[in-house]
Protein backbone atom coordinates (compact mmCIF):
# COMPACT_ATOMS: atom_id res chain seq x y z
CA UNK A 1 0.00 0.00 0.00
CA UNK A 2 1.27 3.67 -0.50
CA UNK A 3 1.02 6.41 1.44
CA UNK A 4 -1.49 9.50 0.67
CA UNK A 5 -0.31 13.04 1.09
CA UNK A 6 -2.35 16.15 0.70
CA UNK A 7 -2.21 18.72 -1.69
CA UNK A 8 -3.94 21.97 -0.49
CA UNK A 9 -6.78 22.87 -2.14
CA UNK A 10 -6.27 25.65 -4.04
CA UNK A 11 -7.54 24.43 -6.40
CA UNK A 12 -10.92 24.16 -5.73
CA UNK A 13 -11.34 28.42 -4.51
CA UNK A 14 -13.43 29.44 -7.74
CA UNK A 15 -15.24 25.89 -7.93
CA UNK A 16 -19.18 25.81 -6.92
CA UNK A 17 -18.67 23.95 -3.61
CA UNK A 18 -18.99 26.43 -1.02
CA UNK A 19 -18.21 24.05 1.76
CA UNK A 20 -17.95 20.32 2.20
CA UNK A 21 -17.25 18.01 5.67
CA UNK A 22 -15.81 14.78 6.14
CA UNK A 23 -16.26 13.98 9.97
CA UNK A 24 -14.68 16.58 11.91
CA UNK A 25 -12.88 18.54 8.72
CA UNK A 26 -14.59 21.09 6.64
CA UNK A 27 -13.42 23.02 3.71
CA UNK A 28 -15.06 26.41 3.15
CA UNK A 29 -14.40 28.47 0.08
CA UNK A 30 -15.03 32.27 0.00
CA UNK A 31 -13.48 35.55 -0.23
CA UNK A 32 -11.35 37.29 3.12
CA UNK A 33 -13.78 40.05 4.43
CA UNK A 34 -12.16 41.01 7.59
CA UNK A 35 -8.92 39.09 9.38
CA UNK A 36 -7.47 39.86 13.27
CA UNK A 37 -5.49 38.50 15.38
CA UNK A 38 -8.39 35.63 16.29
CA UNK A 39 -10.63 34.75 13.37
CA UNK A 40 -10.96 35.60 9.93
CA UNK A 41 -14.40 36.14 8.31
CA UNK A 42 -15.52 35.14 4.49
CA UNK A 43 -17.68 36.21 2.34
CA UNK A 44 -19.71 33.60 0.86
CA UNK A 45 -22.36 32.09 -2.17
CA UNK A 46 -25.72 34.44 -1.55
CA UNK A 47 -23.21 37.36 0.37
CA UNK A 48 -23.28 34.49 3.44
CA UNK A 49 -20.75 35.54 6.16
CA UNK A 50 -18.83 33.21 8.16
CA UNK A 51 -16.43 34.38 11.14
CA UNK A 52 -13.81 31.12 11.51
CA UNK A 53 -11.36 31.06 14.35
CA UNK A 54 -7.93 31.16 13.66
CA UNK A 55 -4.59 30.13 16.61
CA UNK A 56 -1.16 30.36 16.12
CA UNK A 57 -1.02 26.66 14.61
CA UNK A 58 -2.83 28.13 11.61
CA UNK A 59 -1.21 27.73 8.47
CA UNK A 60 -1.32 30.42 5.30
CA UNK A 61 -0.63 28.53 1.65
CA UNK A 62 -0.56 29.59 -1.51
CA UNK A 63 -0.17 26.35 -3.79
CA UNK A 64 2.28 24.22 -1.52
CA UNK A 65 4.33 27.46 -1.10
CA UNK A 66 3.85 28.48 3.14
CA UNK A 67 3.02 32.42 3.87
CA UNK A 68 2.93 33.98 7.13
CA UNK A 69 -0.46 34.57 8.07
CA UNK A 70 0.28 38.42 7.68
CA UNK A 71 0.31 38.31 4.51
CA UNK A 72 -4.03 37.83 4.36
CA UNK A 73 -5.72 39.96 3.13
CA UNK A 74 -9.53 41.12 2.60
CA UNK A 75 -10.15 40.38 -0.86
CA UNK A 76 -8.37 37.23 -1.09
CA UNK A 77 -10.17 33.92 -2.60
CA UNK A 78 -9.13 31.12 -0.14
CA UNK A 79 -10.48 27.54 0.84
CA UNK A 80 -10.06 27.53 4.84
CA UNK A 81 -9.25 23.63 6.14
CA UNK A 82 -11.60 23.81 9.55
CA UNK A 83 -11.35 21.02 12.03
CA UNK A 84 -14.03 21.24 15.22
CA UNK A 85 -14.84 24.80 13.91
CA UNK A 86 -11.09 26.17 14.02
CA UNK A 87 -8.85 27.08 10.91
CA UNK A 88 -5.93 24.98 10.82
CA UNK A 89 -4.75 26.01 7.16
CA UNK A 90 -5.73 28.37 4.93
CA UNK A 91 -5.30 28.14 1.28
CA UNK A 92 -5.24 31.56 -0.96
CA UNK A 93 -6.03 30.83 -4.91
CA UNK A 94 -3.51 30.95 -7.13
CA UNK A 95 -3.23 33.06 -10.37
CA UNK A 96 -3.44 29.64 -12.69
CA UNK A 97 -7.12 29.08 -9.91
CA UNK A 98 -8.18 32.39 -10.54
CA UNK A 99 -7.65 32.60 -14.90
CA UNK A 100 -9.27 28.97 -15.02
CA UNK A 101 -11.89 28.68 -12.07
CA UNK A 102 -10.48 25.47 -10.76
CA UNK A 103 -8.44 22.35 -12.28
CA UNK A 104 -11.70 19.86 -11.93
CA UNK A 105 -14.59 21.58 -10.89
CA UNK A 106 -14.46 20.31 -7.85
CA UNK A 107 -13.27 20.28 -3.85
CA UNK A 108 -9.98 18.19 -3.46
CA UNK A 109 -10.37 16.99 -6.88
CA UNK A 110 -6.18 17.75 -6.67
CA UNK A 111 -5.58 16.14 -4.19
CA UNK A 112 -4.60 12.44 -5.63
CA UNK A 113 -2.16 12.34 -8.71
CA UNK A 114 -2.30 9.76 -10.97
CA UNK A 115 1.30 7.74 -10.51
CA UNK A 116 4.29 8.62 -8.56
CA UNK A 117 4.56 12.29 -7.65
CA UNK A 118 5.92 14.39 -4.90
CA UNK A 119 4.74 17.71 -3.80
CA UNK A 120 7.57 19.73 -3.69
CA UNK A 121 7.11 23.10 -1.43
CA UNK A 122 5.57 20.84 1.34
CA UNK A 123 9.14 18.53 1.09
CA UNK A 124 10.98 21.76 2.15
CA UNK A 125 9.61 21.48 5.33
CA UNK A 126 11.93 20.33 7.41
CA UNK A 127 11.43 18.34 10.50
CA UNK A 128 12.69 20.56 13.72
CA UNK A 129 12.06 18.01 15.95
CA UNK A 130 15.17 15.74 16.42
CA UNK A 131 14.65 11.93 16.23
CA UNK A 132 15.62 10.83 19.64
CA UNK A 133 14.61 8.32 22.11
CA UNK A 134 11.98 10.99 23.96
CA UNK A 135 10.64 11.80 20.40
CA UNK A 136 10.32 8.32 19.41
CA UNK A 137 9.05 6.98 23.23
CA UNK A 138 6.15 10.47 22.52
CA UNK A 139 5.69 9.33 18.82
CA UNK A 140 4.50 5.88 19.50
CA UNK A 141 2.10 6.90 22.30
CA UNK A 142 1.20 9.37 20.23
CA UNK A 143 0.34 6.49 17.17
CA UNK A 144 -1.01 4.14 19.63
CA UNK A 145 -4.05 6.20 20.73
CA UNK A 146 -4.30 7.98 17.39
CA UNK A 147 -3.32 6.03 14.20
CA UNK A 148 -2.99 1.86 15.15
CA UNK A 149 -6.82 1.67 15.07
CA UNK A 150 -6.09 2.10 10.96
CA UNK A 151 -2.67 1.74 10.50
CA UNK A 152 -2.02 -1.37 12.66
CA UNK A 153 0.33 -1.58 16.08
CA UNK A 154 2.96 -2.25 13.67
CA UNK A 155 2.22 0.41 10.98
CA UNK A 156 1.47 -2.28 7.91
CA UNK A 157 -2.17 -1.17 7.53
CA UNK A 158 -3.78 -3.85 9.73
CA UNK A 159 -5.54 -2.50 12.15
CA UNK A 160 -8.80 -3.78 13.51
CA UNK A 161 -10.46 -1.00 11.70
CA UNK A 162 -8.86 -1.22 8.29
CA UNK A 163 -10.96 -4.00 7.30
CA UNK A 164 -14.28 -1.27 6.85
CA UNK A 165 -12.33 1.26 5.39
CA UNK A 166 -11.99 2.19 1.69
CA UNK A 167 -9.41 3.08 0.31
CA UNK A 168 -7.55 0.37 3.00
CA UNK A 169 -5.14 1.99 5.13
CA UNK A 170 -1.71 3.17 4.23
CA UNK A 171 0.99 1.08 5.11
CA UNK A 172 3.68 2.97 6.98
CA UNK A 173 6.29 1.19 7.26
CA UNK A 174 7.25 -0.69 3.17
CA UNK A 175 9.21 0.76 1.03
CA UNK A 176 5.97 2.32 -1.53
CA UNK A 177 6.30 6.41 -1.49
CA UNK A 178 3.42 7.43 -3.56
CA UNK A 179 3.07 10.36 -2.64
CA UNK A 180 6.36 11.84 -1.24
CA UNK A 181 8.45 10.45 1.11
CA UNK A 182 9.39 14.00 2.78
CA UNK A 183 8.47 14.78 6.81
CA UNK A 184 7.03 17.73 5.32
CA UNK A 185 5.23 15.79 2.99
CA UNK A 186 3.32 13.67 5.60
CA UNK A 187 3.25 16.28 8.19
CA UNK A 188 0.46 18.59 5.88
CA UNK A 189 -1.15 15.33 5.50
CA UNK A 190 -1.84 14.39 9.08
CA UNK A 191 -2.33 18.20 9.68
CA UNK A 192 -5.18 18.74 7.25
CA UNK A 193 -6.18 15.25 6.47
CA UNK A 194 -7.17 13.81 2.92
CA UNK A 195 -10.34 14.27 1.30
CA UNK A 196 -12.05 11.22 -0.25
CA UNK A 197 -10.46 8.98 2.08
CA UNK A 198 -10.52 7.84 5.59
CA UNK A 199 -7.55 9.88 6.99
CA UNK A 200 -8.89 12.65 9.06
CA UNK A 201 -6.98 15.64 9.79
CA UNK A 202 -5.15 16.07 13.33
CA UNK A 203 -4.46 19.40 13.28
CA UNK A 204 -6.72 20.42 15.85
CA UNK A 205 -6.03 17.19 18.25
CA UNK A 206 -1.89 17.52 18.00
CA UNK A 207 0.25 20.20 17.93
CA UNK A 208 3.22 20.57 15.28
CA UNK A 209 5.73 19.07 18.02
CA UNK A 210 3.12 16.05 18.49
CA UNK A 211 3.00 15.73 14.88
CA UNK A 212 6.48 15.32 14.26
CA UNK A 213 6.77 13.12 16.91
CA UNK A 214 4.51 10.88 15.28
CA UNK A 215 6.52 10.67 11.96
CA UNK A 216 9.39 10.01 13.85
CA UNK A 217 7.94 7.27 15.44
CA UNK A 218 7.01 5.04 11.94
CA UNK A 219 10.43 6.39 10.88
CA UNK A 220 12.29 4.72 13.73
CA UNK A 221 10.41 0.93 12.77
CA UNK A 222 10.52 1.27 8.57
CA UNK A 223 12.28 2.53 5.77
CA UNK A 224 14.58 5.74 6.03
CA UNK A 225 13.11 8.90 3.42
CA UNK A 226 13.42 8.15 -0.21
CA UNK A 227 12.82 8.81 -3.50
CA UNK A 228 8.55 8.56 -4.53
CA UNK A 229 8.24 5.35 -5.87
Amino acid sequence: MTRTVLTLLSACVLTGVVAFAHGDTEHVRGTVAKVSAKSITLEMAGKKMRVIPINAQTMLTKGDTMLAMNDLKPGDQVVVVVVKKVATSVNLATESDTAHGGKHGEAGATQHETGAHQHADAAKITNPVAADLRSIAAGAKLYAQNCASCHGLAGQGDGKMAEELKPKPSNLVDASWKHGSTDGEIFTLIRDGATGTPMKAFGKKLTAEQTWDVINYPRSIGPTPGASH
